[in-house]
């Protein structure tokens, strides 16, 4: 079990994360549910200086250097099939689920649309520390970018989900970003209109943390941000769930 820190020393660790914006949603402290208050209270105080200041640090990162697309589409949705069968026991719910999504191996509604790609990576350079959106799709007019958490996840909050999708939309370079633009370019999506979602599944935990009466802060900036938090049933019915 890690060790319980100080209010003093969260807010240490905090100010260190703060050297890079790029990276600050990994902060390990961002990721623990018992510091949530007081991570949301270090980013929100003095009119959000410490939020501006990631936001508007983040670097533009466009992938100038390769594709976003694979070269060979049907190539990557065999590999998708090999990988989906050949580790079925040993990937993550979520990883599984977005390759069910991805290859049409699930029935009924699927609220996020047609399903792009998956495991988008961000890196223009080797060294690049941007990460990959867990997947793109297409729903109507919208271009949504979506950072799923499995149901059982213990390893996040749901304000690092929240700050890891916004990071990711800023390494594009936002909505009308060179970044965004080229990944529409690449995918041949260009009049779709981005937006950010978060995905997390009813009871688990994080569903809990966003859905509490007390954690309005969170649902607040979710808002300011304009993610979208979607609460889904479970794994096998992709829809939102109505309570």
């Amino acid at each position: 079990m890690a060790q319980e820190l100080r209010k003093e020393d969260v807010e240490k660790k905090l100010n260190k994360a703060l050297e890079d914006p790029q990276t600050f949603y990994r902060a390990d402290e961002l990721k623990r549910f018992g510091y949530t208050d007081q991570c949301l209270d270090f980013l929100l105080r003095n009119n959000e200086e410490n939020l501006n200041k990631i936001l508007n640090n983040i670097k533009e990162v466009p992938r100038n250097n390769a594709s976003y697309q694979p070269k060979e589409p049907e190539k990557r949705k065999k590999q998708a099939e090999a990988t989906y069968h050949q580790q079925e026991d040993k990937r993550r719910v979520e990883e599984r689920l977005v390759l069910e999504m991805y290859l049409g191996y699930l029935n009924g509604e699927n609220i996020f649309g047609e399903i792009i790609d998956y495991q988008v990576p961000l890196k223009n350079k080797k060294e690049d520390t941007s990460g990959k959106i867990d997947f793109i799709s297409k729903r109507d007019n919208n271009l949504l970018l979506v950072e799923i958490k499995q149901e059982d996840c213990k390893e996040t909050s749901i304000l690092n989900a929240i700050l890891e999708i916004e990071t990711y939309f800023w390494i594009l370079g936002g909505a009308d970003g060179a970044g965004m633009k080229k990944l529409q370019k690449d995918y041949g999506i260009e009049k779709l209109i981005p937006k950010k979602v978060v995905a997390v599944f009813k009871d688990s935990g994080l569903a809990k943390q966003y859905e509490d009466k007390g954690n309005k802060k969170i649902r607040d900036l979710a808002k300011s941000l304009e993610i979208e938090v979607y609460i889904l049933k479970n794994h096998k019915e992709i829809e939102l769930s109505n309570d």
